[in-house]
């Protein structure tokens, strides 16, 4: 299994929370094109996932707290499986030792 990848989790849609509308390209700003409001993720094969490949994807997750790499050590990134397919140069994080965005 790839760590890095959404794909195993099935297709996701991103709808917006406030009319519903579902978003083909959401932008960078993740906003409703119609109203501006923010989207949210829908996985609509949730159910689909198979024991064998949730228990796999929590260990992930679990061995990502040990490692030093700041896309593991974030709240956010650490459970990227959950978020919309983005390239890993466009990963951007927040160091609270030093106060910086890091990539």
């Amino acid at each position: 299994m790839n760590a890095d990848s959404n794909a195993h989790m099935g297709i996701h849609v991103l709808r917006c929370v406030h009319c519903g509308i579902i978003q083909r390209s959401p932008g960078c700003l993740f906003q409703c094109s119609e109203c501006n409001e923010l989207l949210e993720v829908i996985y609509p094969d949730w159910g689909a996932l198979d024991p064998e490949a949730a228990r796999q994807i929590k260990q992930v997750w679990k061995d990502r707290r040990l490692s030093p790499a700041l896309q593991d050590v974030s709240g956010v990134w650490r459970y990227r499986e959950l978020l919309p397919g983005i390239e890993r140069q466009n990963v951007v994080t927040w160091v609270k030792a030093t106060h910086r965005w890091c990539r």
